[in-house]
């Protein structure tokens, strides 16, 4: 919630420290901001995002990027289980290896086209 009313009241970036496991960071966010996250952030990291930017200097937990719209989640480790699921627009990098199921149900929609980039390897059901 916090982070909400720093993006609503202009804040242009957010440097969160010894995140551990704490989810939906960066949830439903409407407003353009910076989000620099050290740690490891739990699930629904970006969800129902819409034009932030998410770097992770760390591992992600599950659902990464959930029914994203736009923006950019960058992770300088891993990510577990449905990374980018439904997501319909927007850009999700993980420097190393993803869980089950990444990518599922992505699609395009009108000009947005979602993307996700992996470094490492998927587990069973790479989309």
């Amino acid at each position: 919630m916090e982070v909400r009313r720093l993006a609503a009241g202009g804040t242009g970036k957010v440097i969160l420290e010894n995140v551990y496991g704490q989810r939906y960071i960066g949830t439903n966010l409407n407003q353009s901001l910076e989000i620099e996250i050290h740690g490891v952030p739990g699930n629904d990291l970006g969800a129902f995002m819409k034009g932030s930017r998410i770097e992770v200097f760390g591992n992600a937990q599950d659902g990464c990027g959930n029914t994203m719209d736009d923006g950019q989640i960058v992770i300088h480790g891993r990510a577990g289980d449905i990374l980018g699921l439904s997501a319909r627009g927007g850009k999700i990098f993980v420097k190393d290896d993803v869980g089950y199921r990444a990518g599922i149900h992505m699609k395009e929609y009108k000009d947005r086209k979602p993307v996700i980039v992996i470094g490492g390897t998927a587990q069973d059901f790479l989309a």
